[in-house]
């Protein structure tokens, strides 16, 4: 990988004059550096990164599953979110909760209201496989409300092992079906996820990030300035794939905005892509909005505008690209 990048950088060079041509732009191709590749530890996952100016940038989206996947705002292509009712305890974790919170001196059973007997009665059919511990939980809610007010902390972590497993399940079996869609595009993140999923040590890039990067592609401030509008006509040539920048933007497409919809809106995978800042503002008192950047085959600009973050009903999800400074 490492050789390829230098000798892709030292490529720049020759094709930089007619790409200039062809854009109309002065880019500076001297301002192209390799980069470290970037393992996240978290999942082993391996990103190509290059240099544009004073700043690095993943060449890849990101594609890191949050721990619960489509609940956490983490989407493949065509993705659902998994049904929360499927989610079950462990039978001896849950027993094991019940038995050791029945015998914790800290509480006074009696004092609480809460008839012991009845929580033991409703373990034991749990232990004996006569009754789900789900079923249980749901009858001590209702009968033992004091003892269930103990527990329901605990009974939230014992839920997070499923879940996970859950929404690991539910994501490959989406990537089976879309033909493994994040191995080429990276995920699709809610605004709140996207802040999340980035890896430590990176962040997700702000609105003044990508002018930066705009500036340096030769931009000009006034268009730069521009929103929701296409502007720097070939500034969108030099990030796409097989761009000279080698930041390599494909097209994703995304979850788009639709003010009906309550299940996702994918739409335009392979002619445009759509890529989160942390910027967010406002459209009124009640609507938050977000700047984003747009890439589509059909412009040789790039997008800057403004994205409802959710539409009332549902979140929108977009593309993450990570950047830090050259230190």
């Amino acid at each position: 990988m490492k050789k390829l990048t230098i000798l892709f950088v030292a490529c720049l060079c020759m094709v930089w004059a007619c790409d200039s041509e062809e854009t109309g732009y002065n880019f500076d191709a001297s301002l192209v550096k390799p980069a470290a590749d970037f393992t996240d530890s978290r999942d082993g996952k391996v990103y190509s990164c290059i240099q544009i100016g004073e700043q690095v940038w993943m060449t890849e989206n990101l594609s890191y599953l949050l721990p619960k996947g489509t609940l956490d705002g983490c989407f493949s292509w065509d993705g659902e979110t998994f049904d929360m009712s499927d989610v079950s305890y462990s039978k001896d974790d849950w027993v094991e909760l019940m038995e050791t919170t029945l015998n914790d001196p800290a509480y006074d059973w009696a004092a609480m209201g809460v008839q012991v007997s009845l929580v033991n009665f409703y373990v034991s059919m749990v232990k004996r496989g006569m009754m789900y511990a789900s079923g249980a939980t749901s009858l001590l809610e209702t009968n033992a409300p004091a003892f269930y007010e103990v527990v329901k902390d605990g009974l939230e972590e014992l839920k997070e092992p499923a879940i996970a497993q859950m929404a690991l399940e539910n994501f490959q079996e989406t990537e089976a079906k879309n033909g493994n869609y994040s191995k080429t595009y990276g995920l699709l993140y809610s605004y709140e996820a996207a802040q999340k999923a980035v890896p430590e040590g990176w962040r997700l890039p702000t609105d003044d990030d990508w002018k930066k990067l705009e500036e340096t592609l030769g931009m000009s401030r006034q268009e730069i300035d521009k929103l929701n509008e296409w502007r720097g006509a070939g500034a969108g040539t030099l990030l796409k794939e097989e761009g000279v920048t080698g930041f390599n933007a494909r097209m994703a497409g995304g979850d788009v905005y639709y003010a009906s919809n309550i299940s996702p809106k994918f739409l335009r995978c392979g002619e445009s892509c759509y890529f989160w800042t942390s910027t967010k503002t406002k459209q009124n008192d009640s609507i938050d909005l977000a700047v984003i950047r747009s890439l589509a085959v059909y412009s040789d600009a790039v997008w800057r505008g403004t994205s409802r973050i959710d539409n009332g009903k549902r979140d929108m999800h977009y593309s993450v690209r990570c950047v830090k400074d050259v230190q």
